[in-house]
């Protein structure tokens, strides 16, 4: 299927006339499905029984599959910069070093845990709670996972300033339920999590008796941290995660903890006050500096060093890691190649690197001035909707108005570069590049404290298959390697790309109003500007989509989480009703002339839902359930579209239908 992306060709060609390019496959649609009963399997579900998820892999849905094509232009970019023999300092020459090394599996295998050592010699040397808590930020700093999360952000309450946060960490699996359920699969992946802590303890140097030992302590201690972290659905609460207060106040509401130091060993100095997301987390952590055996926090040190740097040693380290955490979690069956492996790896540490060459292989300055007129029209048709609302008061509306033309956008990639002149990158040294990466990455975050707040800057780079809303900024953002098919489609008809960069857009728009977003301001401050009957409605309505979400099964009796998915929900509904509206104002949205069967409204539906074809598997989806605030994909379209009237009349749904909602109880906000 990669040949369907073919990324260059496809964005420099000219848009074409109507019905001379079929950017809807039909072999991809299953008709024997009717429309209204559902939706999701008509519109792909040939595509869904003949595309598999690859062993490689725990889910094929269009995102993996843009993105496996993203990544064999980014072969080309870094097999290119090894062979280049590049000055020093060049971004080619970081990119190219980085990639031959690490691709070295012979050295690798050969170096076994030897650059562990300097770290497990630092580990053996504490001896005190004062070392534990000196290893607290040792680890941080060098992004080696540890009991918390610490970094500079702007203020949610004051979005021009930036502010150092702590956050809640600690745990190795994916959520706490996985530490306190008791049913049959949480047991089973608490019984091979020890086992894997064990086996990657075992690779470190020790003998069998004592990783073992060691693991169960390992156990002990991350289930106390996860019974004190919050929740998920808790955590989507603006005001539940926000706490500012003074160094001494932290200090104190988590005594035995020196706050003062902990700045200090993390390389930030003159604070006036901090944000911490979980306050009683912080103050269970505290207790456990305390309480638990200094031995047991350095097998805990031990295990996390190895867990996190696995990706950069040798052969049994990432197949171990690949084990659990691919096989035992996920459902993967075999590990993906590895170029494909050290490819997503410089994506991640030097992304912007990799961006600078990815767009000019793959987005052209044209695929950005059609985006830009996309976003424009949606902006409009949003504000229309909004002033047509009929349960939002005048005074709610204006604000709403001021905040929706006030979204920044952007498309791409960045106007400004990250410069990595400072990130030092050696051929022949595969763990100390990752380390150093890690580092350079923690010192641009932190280096950002007492300037004044950059909004150019972007959280991905330009080949990621994604887009994102960002309320601190109130800003939309789309990386130039979701422009692609499905998702854009530069010789597609306006009904598929409005369907489906569209409803995309709509999405991140409407993000800005979901249950969190909009609780900030045009400027990206933390502020209530809704009326108290305003919210009150909002509320009702919301509530409507939760139980809706909640209905729906996934897997056995497991349902979706609608409290946890219930911003994506909403992104969704009311991203395909903007972009429905916004298309009905094109040439094509005004007119009845049918392409491969289908009128205009139908191309676009089937355009939105194409995005959201796929298949996963059954343990990469009971993770999803816990941890994803995104419903699965086959609900993401039935859900919303259920909702959606402009659905109903394109397919002539009616009563009787398995989609079919009775107006009063079908969800509608914006």
């Amino acid at each position: 299927m990669l040949g369907v992306f073919c990324l260059a060709s496809n964005v420099n060609a000219q848009q074409t006339a109507p019905g001379s390019y079929h950017a809807i496959e039909l072999k991809n649609l299953d008709q024997s499905v009717k429309p209204g009963d559902n939706f999701y399997e008509f519109a792909v579900g040939n595509w869904v029984k003949n595309n598999p998820v690859p062993a490689s892999k725990s889910s094929w849905f269009s995102f993996d599959e843009l993105y496996d094509h993203n990544r064999t232009v980014l072969k080309e970019v870094v097999y290119a910069a090894a062979s280049a023999n590049a000055a020093k300092g060049t971004n080619t020459q970081k990119v190219g070093d980085f990639f031959s090394t690490s691709m070295d599996s012979t050295r690798l295998n050969a170096l076994g845990a030897t650059p562990l050592k300097p770290y497990l010699d630092k580990i053996d040397e504490i001896k005190d709670t004062q070392g534990v808590l000196s290893t607290f930020t040792y680890f941080d700093r060098r992004g080696l996972g540890t009991v918390y999360n610490f970094s500079v952000n702007p203020d949610d309450k004051n979005s021009s300033k930036y502010i150092p946060g702590f956050g809640q960490s600690g745990l190795g699996l994916p959520d706490k339920d996985y530490y306190i359920n008791s049913d049959a699969p949480s047991l089973a992946i608490r019984a091979s999590y020890v086992k894997h802590i064990s086996t990657m303890l075992q690779l470190s140097g020790q003998s069998k008796v004592e990783a073992d030992q060691a693991a169960s302590e390992i156990l002990k201690l991350e289930t106390t941290l996860a019974i004190a972290s919050m929740d998920r659905v808790a955590m989507r609460d603006p005001y539940a995660t926000y706490h500012k207060m003074t160094l001494a106040d932290f200090t104190k509401s988590s005594p035995g903890i020196n706050w003062n130091s902990q700045m200090a060993e993390l390389g930030v100095s003159r604070v006036d006050s901090i944000l911490v997301a979980q306050p009683e987390f912080f103050k269970k952590l505290a207790s456990l500096v305390k309480s638990e055996p200094i031995t047991t926090w350095k097998e805990y040190f031990r295990y996390k060093l190895v867990a996190s740097t696995a990706s950069s040693l040798g052969d049994k380290f990432q197949e171990e890691s690949f084990d659990f955490n691919g096989k035992i979690l996920n459902g993967a069956k075999v590990q993906e190649q590895r170029w494909e492996r050290e490819t997503s790896t410089i994506d991640y540490f030097m992304g912007e690197a990799l961006g600078q060459e990815y767009v000019k292989i793959a987005f052209p300055p044209a695929a950005k001035v059609r985006m830009l007129e996309l976003i424009k029209n949606l902006k409009l048709a949003f504000a229309e909707r909004i002033q047509a609302l009929d349960w939002m008061s005048a005074t709610t509306k204006v604000k709403a108005l001021k905040k929706l033309q006030a979204i920044m956008v952007k498309v791409g990639y960045p106007d400004k570069w990250i410069d990595y002149t400072k990130l030092e990158i050696i051929k022949g040294d595969n763990f100390g590049n990752y380390m150093r990466a890690r580092e350079f990455n923690f010192n641009r975050n932190i280096a950002r404290y007492g300037k004044v707040v950059d909004r150019t800057i972007w959280d991905m780079s330009p080949p990621t298959v994604n887009a994102y809303y960002n309320p601190g900024f109130n800003e939309i953002v789309f990386p130039a390697g979701i422009l692609q098919p499905p998702f854009f489609d530069f010789k597609a008809d306006d009904a598929v790309n409005y369907g489906a960069i569209g409803a995309v857009i709509g999405h991140e728009m409407t993000h800005g109003f979901d249950d969190q977003g909009r609780q900030y301001d045009y400027q990206g401050n933390l502020k209530d500007w809704w009326t108290k009957e305003d919210a009150k409605k909002f509320k009702e309505k919301a509530d409507r989509v939760v139980r809706q979400f909640s209905g729906y099964t996934v897997l056995d009796t497991v349902h979706v989480n609608g409290n946890l998915t219930l911003g994506e929900n909403l992104a969704d509904l009311g991203g395909t009703m903007i972009a429905f509206q916004a298309f009905k104002k094109t040439a094509q949205g005004k007119s009845d002339v049918k392409i491969d069967g289908f009128t205009p409204d139908q191309r676009f539906f089937l355009g939105f839902s194409q995005v959201w074809r796929g298949n996963i598997t059954a343990e990469n989806e009971a993770v999803g359930i816990k941890t994803d605030p995104h419903a699965p994909g086959k609900w993401r379209v039935i859900g919303p579209l259920s909702n959606n009237p402009d659905f109903y009349k394109a397919f002539n749904i009616k009563q009787g239908d398995a989609m079919y909602r009775k107006d009063d109880v079908r969800a509608r906000i914006w």
